[in-house]
């Protein structure tokens, strides 16, 4: 695992083989599964897609015979990207729909920085909103913080009223004020007082984060993801809506808009070239996908049942049915 977190990809591939040959011939079960994950990811890093679905598969088919245990929470949050990998795959979708039953219970503050101190940040917004620190949580009393943080991380030297008006346009302008100030504090307090820096006269101040800051930032991965049509990856990272909980803000509610069109524009795009050559079993996966994230898009609906008269069977068929009938009702 450190190897393949280093990006030495020929190395960790080769030890986990032989760990796993050796789990293998000992009938550990449990711990072959989780050695075939971290296998079958290495060999997707490396891609090796043919390889890394053969070896997936059968680590799914493991995790179908034994207790998946809470302690592998993290290790399934890091191969996010891999169980969607396997969930747009027609070979292994059907071994992943069980598996991710008995996964829905496992994947269901800290203290300040110093000047000069580099603060290295896991901020994530969307579908949950959360700050880790070095792997722990960091939590802020005021729920306008981290929006402020995300606000400062994505668009920089911003003067207060700028930040004011994008996060609380509908709050009286000294109550905004008063309650930016407060936010930009509360930075200050936990993340060390160089998190936030500010520039230009004091009537006129533009506030930014300080370089001892280091952002990785759910929202741009995911940006990253969809631009370059790496939609397991996307689909990894998108949880939910970005900022859940923040409708106040026109700033908030443009980034949500944007990152739901981003990925349901590209999921149809390529369910639509799915489509033309017959590839009926992968647009139904994307279908899936898709209905997760806008369950009322009827065109997508449509395109879900006529690729399931193609190849689904019949109680397939029956249940995207009744949903597309639900979804218009």
């Amino acid at each position: 695992m450190i190897n393949r977190r280093m990006g030495n990809l020929h190395e960790a591939i080769e030890e986990l083989r032989s760990v796993g040959l050796d789990l293998e011939a000992a009938g550990n079960v449990a711990e072959l599964a989780r050695v075939r994950l971290q296998l079958a990811y290495a060999l997707h890093l490396d891609a090796q897609a043919d390889a890394s679905a053969d070896v997936l598969r059968a680590a799914l088919q493991g995790l179908l015979r034994t207790n998946i245990h809470p302690s592998m929470r993290p290790e399934l949050e890091e191969l996010s990207e891999l169980l969607h990998f396997a969930a747009l795959e027609p070979s292994l979708a059907p071994y992943l729909e069980p598996v991710m039953d008995s996964l829905a219970g496992v994947l269901g503050g800290a203290g300040s920085g110093t000047e000069g101190e580099q603060v290295r940040l896991q901020v994530h917004t969307l579908g949950r909103v959360s700050i880790l620190k070095g792997g722990d949580p960091v939590t802020f009393q005021l729920k306008g913080t981290v929006p402020l943080l995300v606000y400062l991380a994505l668009t920089p030297n911003r003067t207060r009223q700028e930040i004011q008006n994008d996060l609380y346009p509908d709050k009286e302008p000294d109550a905004a004020s008063s309650y930016v100030r407060k936010s930009i504090q509360e930075l200050r307090e936990m993340l060390g007082h160089a998190a936030v820096l500010t520039e230009g006269p004091r009537n006129h101040s533009r506030y930014r984060l300080g370089p001892s800051l280091q952002i990785d930032l759910d929202l741009s991965r995911f940006e990253d993801a969809v631009g370059r049509y790496e939609m397991a990856r996307a689909l990894a990272l998108y949880r939910g809506e970005f900022l859940p909980g923040s409708d106040e803000s026109e700033w908030v509610l443009q980034k949500r808009e944007a990152a739901r069109l981003s990925l349901t524009f590209e999921l149809h795009n390529q369910m639509a070239g799915f489509r033309e050559r017959k590839e009926w079993r992968r647009v139904i996966l994307l279908a899936n996908q898709y209905l997760r994230v806008d369950p009322y898009e009827t065109e997508v609906h449509e395109m879900r049942v006529e690729a399931a008269r193609r190849v689904g069977t019949a109680a397939e068929l029956g249940r995207y049915v009744a949903a597309m009938n639900s979804s218009v009702n």
